[in-house]
């Protein structure tokens, strides 16, 4: 099986008009999205091998904007999981 999980540390962007939208590898599926400055932000876990990000702007006000760390895991046969971090 694998997966992808992203993480959101930091997100600050403008109410007016942006966006940031997660979906599935395919774009098809929204699992959910992201919008002016949200508290208690929720990590997003994609079952399949990528995970597909939109962010739209309506070129306003400027905001702090936004981290994401992502997590690649495979479950191997002896049921460890190996994780691959992304750079800050």
């Amino acid at each position: 099986m694998q997966a992808v999980k992203l993480i959101f540390h930091t997100f600050e962007t403008h109410g007016g008009g942006d966006k940031l939208k997660v979906w599935d590898a395919t774009g098809s599926q929204l699992l959910g999205k992201m919008y002016d400055t949200q508290t208690g932000r929720p990590d997003f876990i994609v079952h399949n091998s990528a995970a597909f990000i939109t962010f739209t702007s309506n070129s306003g006000n400027e905001k702090k904007g936004f981290e994401i760390e992502y997590q690649c895991y495979n479950l191997t046969d002896n049921g460890k999981f190996f994780f691959i971090f992304s750079p800050f």
